[in-house]
């Protein structure tokens, strides 16, 4: 398996465990406080699908995959908090035309923050 595949893998995983963990700190720490009950893990998972999709497509447009950003420099902090910042975005507006479910907006900008720390940390540790 090639280091492309590897991280290609792995940021998948960490855009999954980020938007498990963005609807942790919501409903479970309650970061925000919830005022219209605890909506089902379900919904929310249906959104991993187009996200990994989306950060995919992110990560591949700003060369994430490419030898010179597959050391752990300042530079690859800047990009990945790029592609999280403008794919939490993206997700919030397919989010808002899904009119089957209302999705939390605190979920969407926790999804931006907890990729970015997860990625960043992923990034990190395949490099030392």
């Amino acid at each position: 398996m090639t280091i492309h595949a590897l991280l290609m893998m792995g940021d998948w995983l960490m855009l999954i465990l980020s938007m498990l963990g963005a609807y942790w700190l919501r409903f479970d720490v309650q970061i925000v406080e919830v005022t219209k009950g605890r909506p089902p893990l379900a919904e929310y998972l249906k959104l991993a699908g187009p996200a990994v999709e989306i950060w995919a497509v992110l990560l591949h447009r700003l060369n994430m995959y490419e030898p010179e950003y597959q050391q752990f420099r300042t530079t690859v902090l800047t990009r990945l908090m790029k592609v999280s910042v403008i794919g939490s975005m993206v997700l919030s507006a397919g989010a808002f035309y899904y009119r089957n479910f209302e999705y939390s907006r605190a979920v969407v900008v926790l999804v931006a923050v907890v990729s970015w720390l997860l990625l960043s940390v992923f990034r990190a540790g395949m490099w030392k």
